[in-house]
């Protein structure tokens, strides 16, 4: 995904929202992993130092997240709706990040396999209350986990283009 993001000129960072410790905790309870609100605020933190920093401040910003990291995308989405410009979500929990989504008015995509019925419904269920745009995208022969080759390209081709059509560079500030 970071290869054709970046092929395609969108700067990427990735980061694990859970420290190793979380991690291993997790691990053995797997609580971690959906704590929408912890991922949320880690989201946000990671936003305010790239929004902060001189290299980075003034790139238009976008984040995809998996899982529950769908969820803190939505969060940070609603909490710093000027940086965040879109949202991508491949085999996403939105619906983790609950009354966020009424105000989240980044356009969202949000991208499901054609197998997963569940997640596809949650998904469905989620795009409802986001109040910007939101578009669900189905993933042909394809169920939770998308790990075949073919299915992964296809999902980061969907990413960079939905982040290509929605980040548009900041205006600069003029003096007066």
């Amino acid at each position: 995904m970071a290869n054709e993001l970046n092929a395609a000129q969108i700067a990427t960072v990735r980061v694990n929202l859970l420290t190793e410790a979380e991690q291993r905790i997790d691990a053995a309870t797997a609580e971690l992993r959906f704590d929408a609100n912890l991922l949320g605020v880690r989201t946000i933190a990671m936003i305010d130092r790239l929004a902060s920093d001189h290299a980075t401040a003034s790139l238009p910003g976008g984040v995809l997240g998996a899982h529950a990291a769908a969820a803190a995308c939505l969060i940070a989405a609603a909490a710093r709706p000027h940086w965040v410009r879109a949202v991508a979500s491949p085999t996403g929990r939105p619906d983790l990040a609950g009354e966020f989504l009424l105000i989240a008015r980044a356009p969202t995509l949000l991208v499901v396999g054609e197998y997963d019925a569940q997640l596809r419904a949650s998904n469905e269920d989620a795009a409802d209350r986001i109040a910007g745009p939101t578009r669900i995208a189905v993933l042909d022969d394809v169920g939770h986990v998308i790990d075949e080759p073919r299915a992964q390209g296809v999902l980061a081709e969907m990413c960079r283009d939905w982040f290509r059509a929605h980040l548009r560079p900041r205006a600069k500030a003029h003096a007066r």
